[in-house]
């Protein structure tokens, strides 16, 4: 067992010193609501070395999933290692021989002069020999549990005891299903059950990106069955720019009738990437960013597949996570946090010690996309005509827009999450994570209005860490911030720590505390989900 009190994302535990058998809460307070029912799931990057190596990126870390269990007013906490490809031929070699987003695998030192220098010069990267390790997000496909990173591999996890479900029905690989070379860790879902995500790939030496479609799963009359994955499908394709310079997506935005794409100029150099092997650089070093460039939103027609005639020019941004996205008259609202530069270049676990990893701040703001430019509008001329925004389009060309955008909070602020009852709707509330920017630690949660543009509660205590804010509604209920919103708690002092903190949705005020004691230290988290159900779980 070992940890680092200084940088959370340093943090080791040992795949041995997890916490797999369920362990009861001590010293809990306050009460959780009767209808409180189900399991928080997440993840993140947990195992930080093997033998003599360490990986040296904040977001590196062999995964580590995290869940606990709330039934009757009670909880239950459990933590096991992600059993991925990655993490089975680390255990192996006994070193990371694995390359992950910034750690580059260390050469096996079996292997002859040739086959060293074959494997330098001779080989480039191979789509399939991607990652595995799902250390991103936690989400459910269906009643399938699945475990994802940026490749195109995704581990399916049992619910009950977060086992990684091996095999070859339960390792899926996205090219195997539909013609992408990565997709996104943040899918988007319709009430019916419907996911959707994002990704990227080739096709006859160009590139495109793609919505890929997920159905819900198909129980036949006769016992057949046909999960979500086997009916995936690409919906939609839209070229991309530039066929060497990739711009980067870690989620998407979806409004009733569109998906939004913004383009930014962080973009991926894939031309750099074909050299990896030659220059053993990991992915991290393949992003550049163009302070000078221009962001571009993109609509594709969720019905026809078909991309909107008009395209929106903005600011240079990089977007992380979007907030949320909705139609009115005429026009689409879009919420986003966006940043200035590459975030995760600066994410090296040694700039995060020392104190210079200098990250730039994210912040939440909207821009107003109108869906029609008219015949005769002129150049000067807002075409935003929505009362309560301070955004801005104007006319460029006939199918081109400028737009600007307004802030929706004072303070820097990311990791947002909403009611998804309001997905794609007119909503008010996102919840939040305040980002401290020298040592990215997670230090205050904040809930936000996006009618006055400010925030309307604040959670923070000295020696706590917070996790992304998870909002659960209360059953039956048309009010927004009718529920509870969950977030796992870290000591910056004690690594064996771990709790659960239930805040009112709608005063911010605490309702329970659940305090666990861990078998090793318990590690970060970056997304999970929550999943309601009327009984136990663990087994």
């Amino acid at each position: 067992m070992s940890g680092d009190k200084d940088v959370f994302w340093a943090r080791h535990c040992d795949p041995e010193s997890c916490t797999s058998d369920p362990i009861e809460a001590e010293n809990s307070s306050g009460k959780l609501p009767d209808w409180l029912s189900g399991v928080l799931y997440r993840t993140g990057p947990g195992v930080q070395k093997f033998g003599e190596d360490q990986y040296l990126h904040a977001f590196d870390g062999i995964a580590i999933l995290h869940a606990v269990e709330i039934r009757n007013g009670k909880a239950k906490y459990r933590n096991r290692v992600l059993e991925s490809d990655s993490f089975k031929k680390n255990m192996e070699a006994n070193r990371i021989s694995v390359t992950e987003f910034g750690t580059f695998a260390t050469p096996d030192p079996c292997i002859t002069i040739l086959g060293k220098f074959a494997n330098r010069f001779l080989t480039i990267p191979k789509i399939e020999d991607a990652t595995d390790n799902g250390a991103v997000n936690v989400f459910f496909h269906g009643d399938e549990l699945f475990a994802s990173t940026e490749t195109n591999k995704i581990r399916r996890v049992d619910p009950a005891t977060l086992k990684t479900i091996n095999g070859a029905t339960h390792h899926s690989q996205i090219p195997g299903l539909v013609a992408v070379h990565r997709a996104t860790a943040h899918p988007h879902s319709d009430p019916d059950g419907t996911l959707y995500n994002f990704g990227s790939g080739m096709y006859r030496g160009k590139r495109f990106h793609s919505i890929i479609k997920f159905p819900p799963p198909l129980h036949g009359a006769e016992g057949q069955y046909q999960s979500s994955h086997d009916q995936a499908i690409r919906v939609a394709d839209v070229p991309a720019r530039h066929n060497w310079h990739l711009p980067y997506f870690h989620s998407f935005g979806m409004s009733e009738n569109y998906f939004i794409l913004p383009e930014s100029p962080m973009t991926m150099n894939m031309r750099r990437g074909l050299f990896m092997n030659m220059t053993q650089t990991p992915p991290v070093d393949f992003f550049d960013w163009d302070p000078n460039g221009t962001s571009t939103f993109i609509l594709i027609h969720r019905d026809t597949g078909k991309i909107h005639p008009v395209r929106y020019d903005a600011r240079a941004f990089a977007c992380f996570h979007h907030i949320n996205a909705f139609e009115k008259k005429g026009q689409i609202v879009v919420d986003l946090c966006v940043s200035e530069g590459d975030l995760y270049g600066k994410l090296y676990i040694e700039a995060l010690k020392n104190g210079t990893a200098k990250i730039p701040p994210s912040d939440p703001i909207r821009f107003v996309l109108p869906l029609e430019i008219p015949d005769d509008a002129g150049v000067e001329t807002n075409l935003v005509t929505l009362n309560d925004t301070a955004c801005q389009a104007f006319k460029v060309s006939e199918n081109l827009m400028r737009v600007t955008e307004e802030s929706l909070a004072k303070d820097h602020m990311e990791m947002p999450r909403i009611n998804y009852g309001w997905n794609t709707k007119p909503y008010r509330y996102f919840y939040s994570v305040y980002v401290d920017m020298e040592k990215l630690d997670f230090s205050r949660l904040y809930k936000n209005d996006v009618n006055t543009k400010t925030c309307v509660g604040a959670f923070a205590e000295d020696d706590i860490w917070v996790s992304e804010p998870v909002f659960v509604g209360r059953p039956g209920s048309d009010e927004e911030d009718d529920g509870i919103v969950l977030t796992l708690l870290t000591k910056k002092d004690d690594l064996t720590y771990v709790g659960l903190l239930a805040l009112d949705a709608k005063t911010f005020q605490e309702v329970a505390r659940f305090n666990f004691r861990a078998k090793g230290p318990v590690t970060p988290t970056l997304h999970g989900t929550f999943n309601p159900n009327p009984g136990s779980v663990f087994a």
